[in-house]
């Protein structure tokens, strides 16, 4: 019933494929690309983008340098050009000698400032100017430039945004003297680069030295191993979806776009990277492919986004734990509820990670631009502390990667054709048309159905099939005797027999056809090709056994009957779950049929029906393995056993007497009255 694992991994093509998706994977990665993840840098030089230190980057050798002097003086003397401007009223030239490009930007918004406005930031960069001049300052600790700004000075958001500017070449330099704090801008759009800045950028892997790196050559293999052990492990967990190309390229598709969006968080301001969702494509793997597939498959893809650039400590722990939290949240994926959950979930974990880290400075946590001091203090300012952002950032992961996932399942079910768990829960509502046309013109057929469903669903749920999946495709499988619903047993009356007119070819003609009936009423229905596939493969290519012995009757003992006017069209169950329905709808047809008496007759009948389908090949396509056989075999036996109880008969009253007649006092539980123990009956 199972075929050989790792089939895949033997044949030339597949290991070619594996190779040149490693080549793409590690790409997405590791490979460096001039003017966009790399920078080719030089003294004087610019950056189109703004670089923000994701954590504390000690460079330089401790020792003040000349061009910090130089740059405080220019500073100053540009604040007493602008003082002396707003104090005679005289507009400056439109090119001011001496100014750099930023100065140049902000003169008109300086110019224009009111009087008490220019005070406050003209103090507050005197103070700046003053700590960075002070030799005892601590060299790890440049984001006390910003702390001293906000805080004890409180600039207002956009005066500060302003000092912050103007003081950015004073800073650069002063980064000699030791570090570039945790969130500190190490280089701005348009500014000239200095030597310590470059040197900021090596450290954070942003200076161009080729397109192919020793992260790259490093890597390559490491995922080469790692999709080796995928290609030989999930095909042992899941076999289908080994079967289905478009959901593999699917599934490749989001690790890619996961890779990239981890390549793209360096470029990122530091708080900005904790709120990227990424806990939503493990959701959406575990929706696609199971737990196991989705554990596998997410284990290999943190491993790969360990060697990212830029990617920190702090940082990966909290990708790996929200990526975590994800899959063992999402158990189900049948309705909103459980997406919601899930996410509320990876919100709560985010914000205790994340928070209290950022209250400990832990790090390469990011240094958040804000008041500082008593974070619990109300005011103009608590909106843009660090803990609030922080808490903020871990409830848009959160929310954002349930939302994406939920979107994510959605738009994927559509591409791959691949019936989703909110359309199966639409397809069982009892008022579908075709379900509640099978209740009204094929009674019988639809009790069968439920029953089998049943019987299906709770077997899937015990081998860890799809068990609503199961259940659907068991509610719709015999749609197809809606054409002639009166030629099924289960339709007739107790005296009404049509096929008693009929031969036997003409017979199974009819019964076999509800299979094709069902395949184009599906079709027509737009039921899912995963629905359809439920309808053709319930009977495998099996022979109708009582029309084929039938006919042999009427042949003779001399003629010679095919079998093919007898026999079911086919396929085989591709799938654990159609082989499920299969072998419970044996059962339950049979059950029906001979009505056993016993329990050991119940299983006699259940181990008949399962050795048959076995000994006719029925299986041979199937991917179920002996021992979930085992189990469905328990489990059908089970369920038929009890549907065969027996009710105690009630006694027939006289209806001309008033009373009830007294009932044997053992028969009566102390208390109980005489309407309760009937009911119980």
């Amino acid at each position: 019933m199972n075929t050989p694992a790792g089939g895949l991994v033997r044949r030339p093509a597949h290991l070619v494929s594996l190779v040149v998706l490693a080549l793409g994977l590690t790409s997405v990665v590791a490979l460096e690309i001039p003017g966009v993840t790399r920078f080719k840098v030089e003294t004087g030089g610019t950056l189109p983008i703004q670089v923000v230190a994701p954590f504390d980057l000690v460079v330089g050798d401790g020792s003040p340098s000349e061009g910090a002097r130089v740059g405080e003086s220019d500073l100053r003397s540009f604040l007493d050009a602008v003082s002396v401007h707003r104090q005679s009223g005289s507009q400056p030239d439109t090119s001011p000698a001496g100014y750099t490009q930023l100065q140049k930007a902000l003169l008109p918004e300086l110019l224009a400032m009111s009087d008490d406005a220019w005070s406050v930031l003209r103090h507050a960069l005197d103070e700046a100017l003053q700590l960075a001049d002070t030799e005892t300052q601590v060299p790890q600790d440049l984001a006390g430039y910003r702390d001293h700004l906000y805080g004890q000075l409180g600039l207002p958001p956009g005066q500060a945004d302003i000092a912050l500017s103007l003081l950015q070449p004073v800073l650069s330099e002063r980064a000699a003297t030791g570090a570039f704090g945790s969130g500190a801008i190490v280089a701005v759009p348009g500014m000239p680069l200095d030597s310590v800045q470059i040197a900021a950028l090596r450290r954070l892997d942003l200076v161009w030295t080729g397109w192919i790196t020793p992260r790259f050559l490093f890597l390559f293999p490491v995922v080469v191993g790692l999709l080796f052990l995928l290609y030989r492990v999930v095909p042992e967990t899941n076999q289908y979806l080994v079967q289905q190309r478009r959901e593999l390229k699917a599934l490749v598709l989001l690790i890619a776009a996961g890779l990239l969006a981890v390549r793209l968080q360096a470029h990122l301001v530091p708080w900005l990277r904790y709120m990227i969702p990424l806990a939503a494509l493990g959701m959406t793997v575990r929706a696609l492919a199971g737990f196991r597939v989705a554990s596998m498959v997410m284990l290999a893809f943190l491993i790969v986004c360990g060697f990212a650039s830029r990617m920190t400590l702090p940082h990966m722990v909290f990708l790996a734990t929200t990526v975590v939290v994800g899959l063992v949240a999402l158990r189900q994926t049948h309705r909103i509820d459980d997406f919601v959950k899930a996410g509320a979930w990876v919100a709560i974990l985010a914000a205790l990670l994340i928070v209290p880290g950022w209250l400990q400075k832990l790090p390469g946590l990011p240094e958040l631009s804000g008041v500082p001091g008593n974070w619990l203090e109300t005011g103009p300012g608590f909106f843009a502390r660090g803990p609030f952002l922080m808490g903020l950032a871990a409830a848009v992961h959160g929310l954002t990667a349930s939302s994406l996932a939920l979107v994510a399942i959605y738009g994927l079910g559509d591409a791959t054709g691949r019936v989703t768990s909110f359309h199966l829960a639409d397809l069982a509502r009892p008022d579908h048309p075709l379900l509640a046309a099978l209740r009204e013109e094929a009674p019988g057929t639809y009790q069968h159905s439920l029953l089998v469903s049943d019987m299906a669903e709770k077997a899937a749920h015990a081998i860890g099939a799809d068990p609503l999946l199961t259940r659907v495709g068991a509610l719709y499988h015999d749609i197809g005797k809606l054409r002639n619903p009166d030629m099924f047993v289960e339709n007739m009356g107790p005296d009404d027999n049509p096929h008693h007119g009929l031969s036997p070819r003409e017979s199974a003609e009819i019964i076999i056809r509800h299979v094709a009936d069902g395949v184009k009423m599906g079709m027509e229905h737009n039921l899912p090709p995963r629905i359809v596939d439920f309808i053709r493969e319930h009977h495998a290519d099996q022979i109708m056994v009582p029309f084929f012995h039938r006919a042999l009757e009427e042949a003779g003992a001399d003629a010679q009957v095919g079998e093919k006017p007898f026999r079911y069209a086919g396929p085989k169950p591709q799938t654990r779950e159609t082989t499920v329905l299969l072998l419970a709808d044996s059962c339950e047809a049979a059950f029906r049929a001979v009505r056993p008496a016993t329990e050991d007759g119940v299983h006699e009948l259940v181990n008949r029906q399962f050795e048959e389908r076995l000994l006719d090949g029925s299986l041979i396509d199937s991917p179920l393995r002996l021992a979930e056989f085992q189990t469905v075999r328990r489990i059908v036996a089970a369920m038929l056993q009890s549907i065969n109880h027996r009710r105690v008969p009630y006694p027939v009253l006289d209806p001309n007497w008033s009373q009830a007649p007294a009932l044997p006092a053992q028969t009566i539980p102390a208390g109980a009255s005489h309407t309760q123990t009937q009911t119980s009956l």
